[in-house]
Protein backbone atom coordinates (compact mmCIF):
# COMPACT_ATOMS: atom_id res chain seq x y z
CA UNK A 1 0.00 0.00 0.00
CA UNK A 2 1.28 3.41 -0.93
CA UNK A 3 0.06 6.89 -0.36
CA UNK A 4 0.44 9.08 -3.45
CA UNK A 5 -0.72 12.67 -3.39
CA UNK A 6 -2.61 14.06 -6.41
CA UNK A 7 0.46 15.96 -7.67
CA UNK A 8 2.73 12.92 -7.27
CA UNK A 9 5.13 14.88 -5.07
CA UNK A 10 5.09 12.43 -2.18
CA UNK A 11 5.44 8.67 -2.34
CA UNK A 12 5.65 6.79 0.88
CA UNK A 13 4.45 3.69 2.67
CA UNK A 14 1.14 4.46 4.28
CA UNK A 15 2.24 7.74 5.84
CA UNK A 16 0.91 10.89 4.20
CA UNK A 17 3.09 14.01 4.14
CA UNK A 18 2.76 16.39 7.09
CA UNK A 19 0.23 19.15 6.86
CA UNK A 20 1.42 22.63 5.98
CA UNK A 21 0.63 23.83 9.50
CA UNK A 22 2.53 20.95 11.13
CA UNK A 23 5.57 21.35 8.87
CA UNK A 24 5.60 25.12 9.37
CA UNK A 25 5.27 24.81 13.16
CA UNK A 26 8.09 22.26 13.30
CA UNK A 27 10.43 24.40 11.18
CA UNK A 28 9.64 27.55 13.18
CA UNK A 29 10.25 25.65 16.43
CA UNK A 30 13.66 24.48 15.15
CA UNK A 31 14.65 28.02 14.12
CA UNK A 32 13.79 29.25 17.62
CA UNK A 33 15.53 26.35 19.36
CA UNK A 34 18.66 26.68 17.23
CA UNK A 35 18.67 30.44 17.79
CA UNK A 36 18.28 29.96 21.54
CA UNK A 37 21.16 27.48 21.60
CA UNK A 38 23.34 29.89 19.62
CA UNK A 39 22.52 32.73 22.03
CA UNK A 40 23.35 30.52 25.01
CA UNK A 41 26.66 29.54 23.42
CA UNK A 42 27.97 33.12 23.50
CA UNK A 43 27.43 33.41 27.26
CA UNK A 44 30.30 31.22 28.61
CA UNK A 45 32.37 31.46 30.70
CA UNK A 46 29.80 33.45 32.63
CA UNK A 47 27.15 31.85 34.83
CA UNK A 48 23.45 32.49 34.36
CA UNK A 49 23.46 34.49 37.58
CA UNK A 50 26.28 36.76 36.43
CA UNK A 51 24.77 37.16 32.97
CA UNK A 52 21.53 38.33 34.58
CA UNK A 53 23.45 41.33 35.97
CA UNK A 54 24.94 42.42 32.63
CA UNK A 55 22.30 45.09 32.14
CA UNK A 56 23.24 46.73 35.46
CA UNK A 57 26.99 46.37 34.87
CA UNK A 58 26.63 47.84 31.39
CA UNK A 59 24.50 50.75 32.60
CA UNK A 60 26.87 51.62 35.44
CA UNK A 61 29.95 51.27 33.19
CA UNK A 62 28.44 53.58 30.59
CA UNK A 63 27.37 56.16 33.19
CA UNK A 64 30.75 56.13 34.96
CA UNK A 65 32.61 56.28 31.64
CA UNK A 66 30.59 59.37 30.68
CA UNK A 67 30.89 61.03 34.09
CA UNK A 68 33.52 59.86 36.59
CA UNK A 69 31.59 61.50 39.45
CA UNK A 70 28.82 58.90 39.01
CA UNK A 71 28.94 56.32 41.82
CA UNK A 72 28.59 52.82 40.32
CA UNK A 73 27.40 50.80 43.31
CA UNK A 74 27.61 47.35 41.74
CA UNK A 75 30.94 47.99 40.05
CA UNK A 76 32.41 49.44 43.24
CA UNK A 77 31.33 46.29 45.08
CA UNK A 78 32.97 44.11 42.42
CA UNK A 79 36.21 46.10 42.67
CA UNK A 80 36.15 46.06 46.50
CA UNK A 81 35.73 42.28 46.63
CA UNK A 82 38.27 41.51 43.89
CA UNK A 83 41.30 41.64 46.24
CA UNK A 84 43.01 44.10 43.93
CA UNK A 85 42.37 42.19 40.70
CA UNK A 86 40.42 45.14 39.36
CA UNK A 87 40.43 48.89 39.49
CA UNK A 88 37.25 50.68 38.57
CA UNK A 89 38.84 51.83 35.31
CA UNK A 90 39.96 48.33 34.25
CA UNK A 91 36.58 46.83 35.18
CA UNK A 92 34.70 49.51 33.23
CA UNK A 93 36.96 48.98 30.22
CA UNK A 94 36.44 45.22 30.32
CA UNK A 95 32.67 45.54 30.68
CA UNK A 96 32.38 48.04 27.82
CA UNK A 97 34.47 45.78 25.58
CA UNK A 98 32.36 42.74 26.52
CA UNK A 99 29.14 44.67 25.92
CA UNK A 100 30.28 45.55 22.40
CA UNK A 101 31.24 41.95 21.62
CA UNK A 102 28.02 40.56 23.10
CA UNK A 103 25.85 43.05 21.20
CA UNK A 104 27.55 42.19 17.91
CA UNK A 105 27.23 38.43 18.43
CA UNK A 106 23.64 38.66 19.71
CA UNK A 107 22.65 40.96 16.86
CA UNK A 108 24.15 38.53 14.35
CA UNK A 109 22.17 35.60 15.81
CA UNK A 110 18.92 37.54 16.12
CA UNK A 111 19.35 38.77 12.54
CA UNK A 112 19.74 35.17 11.38
CA UNK A 113 16.61 34.12 13.29
CA UNK A 114 14.60 36.95 11.73
CA UNK A 115 15.96 36.19 8.24
CA UNK A 116 15.21 32.46 8.52
CA UNK A 117 11.71 33.22 9.79
CA UNK A 118 11.10 35.58 6.86
CA UNK A 119 12.35 32.93 4.42
CA UNK A 120 10.09 30.31 6.02
CA UNK A 121 7.10 32.65 5.78
CA UNK A 122 7.86 33.27 2.10
CA UNK A 123 8.00 29.53 1.40
CA UNK A 124 4.72 29.02 3.27
CA UNK A 125 3.12 31.69 1.07
CA UNK A 126 4.48 29.91 -2.02
CA UNK A 127 3.05 26.59 -0.79
CA UNK A 128 -0.32 28.26 -0.30
CA UNK A 129 -0.05 29.78 -3.79
CA UNK A 130 0.76 26.36 -5.24
CA UNK A 131 4.26 27.15 -6.54
CA UNK A 132 6.01 25.04 -3.85
CA UNK A 133 5.00 22.02 -1.83
CA UNK A 134 5.09 21.21 1.85
CA UNK A 135 8.34 19.27 1.44
CA UNK A 136 10.10 22.59 0.80
CA UNK A 137 9.19 23.51 4.37
CA UNK A 138 10.06 20.06 5.73
CA UNK A 139 13.51 20.35 4.13
CA UNK A 140 14.06 24.01 5.10
CA UNK A 141 17.50 24.66 6.64
CA UNK A 142 16.86 25.89 10.18
CA UNK A 143 20.53 26.11 11.19
CA UNK A 144 21.73 29.23 12.99
CA UNK A 145 25.47 29.93 12.78
CA UNK A 146 27.37 30.96 15.87
CA UNK A 147 29.49 34.05 15.12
Amino acid sequence: MFYIDPDFTWLSGTTPPPSLDDAYAAALKMIRENGGAALMSIKPPYSEQEASTWWAQSEEANLWSSNNSFVPEMLNAIVASSNGSYTLQTLVSEILSNVTSWKEASGNIIGQIKHKTDQLNAIKAEVLAGSKNVMDIVNFNTDINIP
